[in-house]
């Protein structure tokens, strides 16, 4: 993953632009690590990368934020909102600031083209 967060006291002016390598994906087991990294699912081959860009940050209760940003994974990009909270800082070995944050939210692998065939494969509809 690389990106780049940059969180300023103005809400406005903060920015969470981020890629994710689509064959990092790993669910511990290789088969399934596999079939998520094929054309099937999400075409590692074609589309490398998961990106999100935030194009909103707001105060949330409990001194948590919400992100809003888009998500695209293979070719498509949709809106979605991330629930940040922030969970420390630390100095590392080398005298570094290192700081970490959680972020969580919710989709529908079908709102991205995702191939809904292991539902179809698993008896669902």
């Amino acid at each position: 993953m690389t990106g780049t967060a940059i969180i300023a006291k103005e809400p406005t002016k903060s920015r969470v632009d981020v890629q994710i390598a689509v064959t990092s994906i790993s669910t511990l087991m290789s088969l399934r690590d596999d079939e998520l990294r094929s054309a099937h699912y999400f075409d590692a081959e074609r589309c490398p990368t998961i990106a999100y860009r935030s194009s909103r940050r707001a105060d949330e209760p409990n001194g948590k934020w919400l992100l809003s940003g888009d998500l695209s994974i293979r070719d498509t990009t949709r809106p979605v909102d991330l629930v940040v909270t922030f969970g420390g800082a630390v100095a590392d070995s080398y005298g570094n600031a290192r700081i970490a944050f959680r972020a969580s939210g919710s989709i529908t692998r079908m709102d991205f083209g995702l191939d809904d065939e292991f539902e179809k494969e698993a008896g669902g509809n």
